[in-house]
């Protein structure tokens, strides 16, 4: 969710750098680099002098960045070197520089580099490391305090990159996540670090980083960490803060919340720590945060870059959560549908046919002219519900309607202005939390006033999030991918206005990502809510079946258009029609959507489409085709996949039989 998802658990591919015997680069330019550069680095690291030895650390440090020198040093046995000899180095300016050199690796190298460290053995050396900076730090005589400001800095730094090198050992996978969860001595540090006054805010945000990414999916650590009362009170106190280790305390409680809702069995001690996360608390934090960050001059956005991707991250966490509770907002209107009167014009269908003007002015009910849409006409509906006091707090913060409402006004509000940055990493996790936000709301009721609250700020998120990129014909699939993604999730609580050359686009995309082979998975927490009804979210990280899910979605729009329901009926029966050539799961989204866009022969545009443009018996003659591809997926490989086929294949039969049953009735 908006989570960074750990690789794959049952991966256990080869070492990226173990046991590779050191191959010369064939490239002139490179081999000059590793001669003149690399190697005397690395001898000098290996020195008998401690000082020549510190100072090829701090070089290393430095070159890390550069991926070539990098990758050259890796080749040179760099990793052997640093938990053979640097690590355990007698002086300890040079293991500080040593830490430094692992945590720089493990940030640029990723989680399979993770994974060699801990296959390599660097957790004995970092628990020896870890425990000896506890020590200097909370030594009973306060000896730390005595120690001169530099001496007291390298401590502090060695600490930050003990941390970080665990939050990314916690990020990989669980061969490394296991045992990291039974290091009850690691934990035991944290805590008491945590829990100290002594020690630096900085820290202690590396340390909440951590504990966020170990108890990220993993019941066993968070269980762990709320029976521990002086720890989970600490967790706690953060909520109210405004800090960077406010919000990662905030992604530890969101954690420990999903277990909450998970586990009904816990100990009552435990439940009741658990009772004490509090929502408002936590949607305090996000904005305050954001809003700092907003007004932060931009020079300072390199330094501001850390917080605000954990920030974003933690929303889109927590977005993810609350489209996890079962909220029913017709709880909150309390209206009850006796349906359409004879003469609504939602089902009159003189003509058949419902131009776009009359569809824009249906929807403009709901948000107004949405063409000449302005940021501040757009919010006006959603503050006078989200922002109830001066901090637009949520009035009941075990209220997931209040919150949600919250999230898609003030969060929502604070987050578009980063869309517009250059920067690609904060355009993405800007994207993976509105997609969040989006996918954690009830689907669309023209009769629930919610709904209707909402309508205005969805209509602003298209216009300066989908708009733009799909009318440019962009080239980038990961963008795309993320962007047609948070279309869907628009598209389905709300009820938007769209050209038809937007749609048109979408089409486009769609038959684009057939040319790429396999899409992109939408990055971090690009993920619709779990809990969501439709059909589509085991594939909605997926570009064709995300194409196919906006598209379907349009088509049930209230007041739609006959001809734009025409168009978008034809072209999904098209792709079933088309088998073998189109993709099994795009086959199957496909069908799922037709099923709900023609489940009923009331609706106004059954007849004139469905019924004239003959799809059941289009889709009666690939009945064949569909039972083909559902068999030909391997059950062994792909279960899922092949679950989805299957009960594709009996909802279409049965669909065949209702709507031939339909027209006979």
């Amino acid at each position: 969710m908006g989570k960074t998802k750990r690789k794959d658990k049952s991966h256990q591919g080869p070492d990226p750098v173990a046991g590779r015997p050191v191959k010369l680069p064939t490239d002139p330019e490179t081999l000059a680099l590793r001669n003149q550069k690399i190697l005397p680095i690395v001898e000098a690291l290996k020195s008998l002098e401690p000082k020549k030895r510190s100072e090829a650390a701090i070089a290393i440090t430095n070159l890390i960045d550069d991926e070539k020198c990098r990758k050259l040093l890796l080749r040179e046995g760099l990793v052997q070197i640093l938990i053979g000899q640097t690590l355990s180095d007698s002086d300890p300016n040079v293991q500080v520089a040593g830490w430094g050199v692992v945590r720089n690796l493990a940030l640029e190298e990723g989680p399979d580099f993770s994974v060699h460290l801990y296959r390599q053995g660097i957790l004995t050396p970092l628990e020896s490391a870890l425990q000896m900076v506890y020590t200097t730090i909370l030594a009973p005589d306060a000896s730390f305090q005595k120690l001169k400001v530099s001496e007291q800095q390298s401590v502090w730094s060695m600490t930050e990159s003990l941390m970080n090198i665990l939050s990314s050992l916690a990020s990989s996978t669980d061969e490394v996540v296991v045992p990291l969860s039974n290091a009850n001595l690691l934990l035991e540090i944290q805590t008491e670090l945590l829990t100290s006054d002594l020690v630096l805010e900085n820290i202690k945000a590396s340390i909440l980083s951590y504990l966020q990414a170990i108890t990220e999916d993993n019941d066993f650590m968070t269980a762990k960490i709320s029976a521990i009362s002086r720890l989970w009170s600490t967790l706690c106190k953060y909520q109210s803060q405004k800090s960077l280790a406010a919000i990662t305390a905030c992604g530890v409680l969101l954690n420990a919340a999903e277990l909450h809702i998970k586990n009904r069995s816990l100990p009552k001690q435990q439940k009741e720590r658990l009772d004490m996360i509090n929502f408002e608390d936590i949607v305090a934090a996000i904005d305050l945060t954001l809003e700092d960050i907003r007004k932060a001059d931009p020079q300072q956005f390199m330094e501001l870059a850390k917080p605000l991707h954990l920030t974003l991250e933690v929303v889109a966490s927590f977005a993810t959560f609350i489209g996890s509770l079962s909220t029913d907002p017709s709880s909150v209107d309390d209206i009850e549908f006796s349906g359409f009167d004879d003469d609504d014009p939602a089902t009159e269908d003189n003509d058949g046919d419902i131009d776009l003007d009359e569809m824009e002015a249906i929807s403009g009910a709901a948000g107004g002219d949405f063409e000449d849409l302005k940021e501040n006409d757009a919010m006006e509906v959603v503050n006078k519900n989200a922002e109830q006091n001066s901090a637009g707090l949520v009035k009941d913060p075990h209220n997931a309607t209040d919150v949600r409402m919250h999230l898609m006004g003030r969060t929502v509000q604070l987050i578009l202005p980063f869309i517009k940055s250059n920067n690609s990493s904060v355009l993405s996790d800007s994207l993976s939390a509105l997609n969040n936000i989006c996918w954690s709301q009830p689907e669309y009721n023209v009769l629930f006033e919610y709904s209707k609250n909402i309508q205005p700020i969805c209509q602003q998120i298209w216009q300066d999030c989908i708009r733009p990129v799909i009318l440019s014909n962009t080239a980038d699939i990961t963008l795309a991918s993320q962007i047609t993604t948070l279309a869907w999730g628009l598209a389905r609580c709300s009820n938007l206005y769209v050209s038809d050359e937007e749609l048109t686009k979408f089409m486009a995309l769609y038959q684009a990502s057939r040319t790429l082979g396999s899409p992109p998975k939408v990055p971090n927490n690009g993920k619709a809510n779990p809990n969501s009804s439709l059909s589509a979210t085991k594939t909605v990280g997926t570009l064709g079946p995300a194409c196919i899910g906006l598209l379907g979605t349009f088509a049930r729009q209230p007041a739609i258009a006959i001809p734009r329901n025409q168009t978008i009926g034809t072209f999904l029966v098209k792709l079933v029609v088309d088998l073998p050539e189109t993709p099994a799961d795009d086959v199957v989204e496909a069908l799922n959507q037709l099923f709900d866009i023609y489940a009923d022969k009331d609706f106004p545009y059954d007849e004139p489409v469905f019924v004239q443009g003959q799809f059941l018996g289009h889709l009666e003659v690939s009945l064949q085709k569909v039972q083909k591809m559902a068999k030909k997926i391997d059950e062994r490989k792909e279960p899922e996949a092949r679950s989805r086929a299957n009960e594709a294949v009996l909802n279409l039969r049965a669909f065949i039989k209702y709507k031939k049953q339909e027209r006979r009735g």
